[in-house]
């Protein structure tokens, strides 16, 4: 009777002790590591206080392009690299990180920090029109979402009874938009010339003449001009 009670004492704890290591196999953990897991879990951790840093920023996106004063004086390969291009001043990055946002938070309505809306201008493309203007020793640059865009915007500058001189042989949307609408609708009269001769170039300047339009090579004849000689005629 006494080995039977015995025998059925160790098949209980036997139990008991199976039944704690299944357990803790199921939980992936020992008892004391899931125990120990438990208290880390519950603990909050500690984490060190941020600490402040001045950052160079102006309100007006034009401010910007004074940066460029900087390297005026270096060759191309310098402007290129720096200009537009330098290290993030928040973490430090060296490239120019592409800004998705297309809308920018204000402190207050109608008070943007720099940039309220993507299409009035984002950090990634005022980087891309600071690197233009310095490449072509510019004040300023900006930059537009294709050719026809930067065409028009420059062609709106004209006002009624100005002059555009435009190279004969042009890229067909620029003609088109030429006669068919800048000229009748806003009353700026449009000639088209070839430049080929610089001498007779300089004779089709007119007193009235605010926009000098010519494309090298040509589409569909490729034709080529000397854009250095007729902008020194222009100036």
């Amino acid at each position: 009777m006494a080995k039977t009670g015995k025998s059925t004492q160790n098949k209980a704890s036997l139990k008991k002790t199976v039944k704690k290591i299944t357990k803790a196999k199921t939980s992936g953990a020992s008892p004391k590591k899931a125990s120990s897991a438990k208290a880390a879990k519950g603990s909050t951790p500690k984490f060190q206080k941020p600490y402040e840093k001045k950052i160079k920023m102006f309100k007006n996106q034009g401010d910007y392009f004074s940066l460029n004063q900087k390297y005026a004086k270096f060759g191309v390969s310098t402007r290129i690299i720096h200009c537009g291009s330098e290290p993030s001043q928040e973490f430090g990055g060296v490239s120019v990180p592409l800004d998705f946002s297309s809308t920018f938070a204000q402190p207050a309505p109608g008070e943007p920090v720099v940039f309220d809306y993507a299409r009035c201008g984002n950090p990634s493309r005022l980087a891309l029109e600071r690197q233009l203007a310095s490449l072509e020793h510019a004040n300023f640059a900006f930059a537009c979402s294709s050719g026809m865009a930067a065409h028009i915007t420059l062609m709106n500058l004209c006002q009624g009874g100005d002059h555009i001189l435009c190279v004969d042989d042009v890229y067909g949307g620029t003609q088109r938009y030429l006669r068919k609408i800048l000229g009748p609708n806003a009353n700026v009269e449009i000639t088209f010339e070839d430049f080929g001769d610089a001498a007779q170039f300089k004779k089709l300047i007119r007193p009235n003449t605010k926009i000098v339009w010519l494309e090298t090579p040509t589409n569909p004849t490729l034709k080529v001009f000397d854009i250095q000689a007729i902008a020194k005629v222009c100036k």
